[in-house]
C-alpha cells in the first residue's frame, strides 16, 4: 500500500504511484491528513504485516520527523523517497539536503540516489534490503527534488 500527502517537489511521484494503484499494482492507496498522519498510517500498516511506500521532502520530513525514530525502534521495514529541497529560510523549494543531515541519527538505512536510474534502482532495492529478515529496518532512498 502507499499513503501520500502532497507537498512539493514529492507530489508528481506519489501521482505516479497513484497511477500504478489505477492499473492494479497496489491493493490500497489514499491520502493523510498530513505528513505526520502519513508516517504514522506508514507504521500501523507496517506493524499490521502490509508492504508500505511512502514519500516526502523538505519541510514535510520535518514535520513528520518523530515518526521516523520510531519506524527503526519498531523495525518496520518501511520505504520512503525523500525528494530533498531546502526546509527554512530563505523560503526556497530548490534543491538542499538538509534533512539529510536531521535523518543520520534516526536509525534507517539511507540510500543517496545520483540519477534518475539510481532512483529508480535503489527505490526497488530499498524494499529487498528492508525486508531481509536480519536486516527488518527501514531504508530511506534521497534524491535531489528537482532531478
Amino acid at each position: 500500500m502507499a499513503v501520500s500527502y502532497p507537498i512539493t517537489p514529492q507530489s508528481e511521484s506519489m501521482h505516479l504511484v497513484g497511477d500504478i494503484f489505477a492499473e492494479g499494482y497496489l491493493r490500497e492507496y489514499f491520502r493523510g491528513e498530513n505528513e505526520f498522519a502519513v508516517m504514522s498510517a506508514v507504521a500501523g500498516a507496517s506493524m499490521g504485516g502490509v508492504r508500505v511506500f511512502t514519500a516526502t521532502g523538505g519541510p514535510g520530513t520535518l514535520r513528520a520527523f518523530e515518526t521516523f525514530p520510531t519506524w527503526a525502534g519498531a523495525r518496520l521495514p518501511i520505504v520512503c523517497a525523500f525528494m530533498t529541497r531546502g526546509v527554512n529560510s530563505p523560503l526556497t523549494i530548490q534543491p538542499d539536503t538538509i534533512e539529510m543531515a536531521f535523518m543520520l541519527d534516526t536509525g534507517i538505512v539511507m540510500l543517496h540516489a545520483e540519477t534518475a536510474q539510481d532512483l529508480y534502482d535503489m527505490i526497488l532495492k530499498a524494499f529487498i534490503i528492508a525486508e531481509q529478515t536480519d536486516v527488518h529496518i527501514p531504508v530511506g532512498v534521497f534524491v535531489d527534488g528537482f532531478l
